[in-house]
């Protein structure tokens, strides 16, 4: 990606759209979701290669939140789902 395409992608309104995500990352246990997701998710992938996508989803989140409570952390729904979402997105890259 040149220098130009980074200022144009800077200046677009993809940012509306993106903001939202990196505040809750950014957020306390917001990282620690996204550490979680990276590790999980492709262990799940892995190791329940045929289960539909809900079965592992679930599992995911299940882990997640046992991962999170040990910790003394308290998770939103939306922030666990944006976090298996990049993790997802990164798996498949």
């Amino acid at each position: 990606m040149t220098f130009w395409e980074k200022i144009k992608l800077f200046g677009s309104q993809i940012w509306e759209y993106v903001w939202p995500l990196i505040q809750k990352f950014l957020q306390e246990g917001g990282l620690v979701a996204l550490q979680m997701a990276f590790i999980y998710v492709p262990q799940i992938a892995a190791s329940m290669g045929d289960a539909n996508g809900e079965a592992k989803r679930a599992e995911v989140i299940r882990l997640m939140l046992e991962e999170a409570k040990a910790r003394g952390l308290t998770l939103s729904t939306s922030m666990i789902n944006a976090a298996i979402e990049a993790a997802v997105a990164k798996l498949k890259s």
